[in-house]
């Protein structure tokens, strides 16, 4: 289990986020396009409980709960994520186990990495966001530096903007 400190920041355009995280010195590890599917109990004893429960496909596949979220200036969460090595075995398995998939949805995803840092540029059919993960003091420093706007930024989920989204 780790502590994921992350903010979103919704942005109109990359191409200034890539240029200075090139000059930073960041390096792209992935992009591609990524879904994720989230499962349930028939229930919905995780989401009644604020957890998480998630397959994405990606540049591997991982299996991920997330849990214990706090969300003040940034949003923090405890995260159990293990990797798998097949995405559809594992949707039949969480079947029979009794889970049911209650909300899928793909992004388009390129994922940099600087000292510690982890930045994402994610594209979801209502809008482009830029998402540090990182220490507090990092996010504070990266968003700085990309020209990031905290009046801008938010700690809600892509599960959060999408069920706003859709109102």
């Amino acid at each position: 289990m780790k502590r994921e400190i992350e903010l979103k920041f919704i942005t109109s355009d990359f191409a200034p986020i890539r240029r200075q995280l090139k000059r930073i010195g960041a390096k792209r590890t992935w992009a591609g396009e990524e879904k994720n599917w989230y499962f349930d109990t028939p229930k919905t004893n995780l989401r009644k409980k604020g957890v998480t429960f998630r397959l994405r496909t990606a540049k591997d596949h991982r299996l991920t709960l997330k849990a214990n979220s706090t969300h003040t200036t940034f949003k923090s969460v405890d995260e159990y994520e293990i990797s798998v090595s097949n995405a559809e075995e594992t949707k039949k398995l969480l079947a029979y186990l009794g889970f049911y998939e209650w909300l899928a949805y793909s992004k388009t995803r390129e994922c940099w990495k600087i000292r510690g840092a982890d930045i994402t540029l994610d594209t979801l059919p209502f809008g482009k966001f830029v998402e540090i993960e990182a220490s507090p003091n990092q996010i504070r420093s990266y968003a700085g530096k990309l020209g990031l706007s905290f009046a801008k930024s938010t700690t809600k989920s892509y599960i959060q903007l999408l069920e706003e989204h859709s109102k």
